[in-house]
């Protein structure tokens, strides 16, 4: 998950990122004393929309696969990095390059979601 991301942050040769992996920021995971013992961690699942990264990511496509049940998630207001993320996209009006894709399961890759987004995307 953040390997990719990152990896499409900085190099300008990826055409798209698929991410999967749960959301944070910083403030959120920081204020539950069990979510701040994944601090090991806390540089990749926090704070990377708020840190303007995914200024370094638009307008390249974006899907973002999710769980819904993911354990790992820890925010005040659920999905609150991906709405960072939507209005972002939004505000350089290319709100069809950014997908959040929700299953209801908890913290594992569902690539049969990825697929069809991807296909939207790169119909060759």
């Amino acid at each position: 998950g953040y390997a990719a991301l990152f990896l499409t942050a900085l190099d300008a040769r990826s055409r798209f990122l698929v991410f999967s992996n749960p959301h944070s920021t910083f403030a959120r995971l920081y204020a539950d004393p069990v979510a701040a013992s994944l601090g090991p961690w806390s540089a990749g699942i926090c704070g990377w929309a708020d840190a303007a990264r995914i200024q370094l990511i638009a307008p390249r496509p974006f899907i973002w696969e999710n769980g819904s049940r993911d354990a790992n998630g820890y925010e005040a207001v659920d999905i609150e990095c991906v709405d960072a993320i939507i209005r972002f996209y939004d505000r350089l009006g290319l709100s069809d390059r950014f997908q959040f894709l929700r299953h209801e399961r908890g913290h594992e890759t569902r690539p049969e979601l990825t697929v069809g987004a991807l296909r939207a995307f790169f119909p060759d």
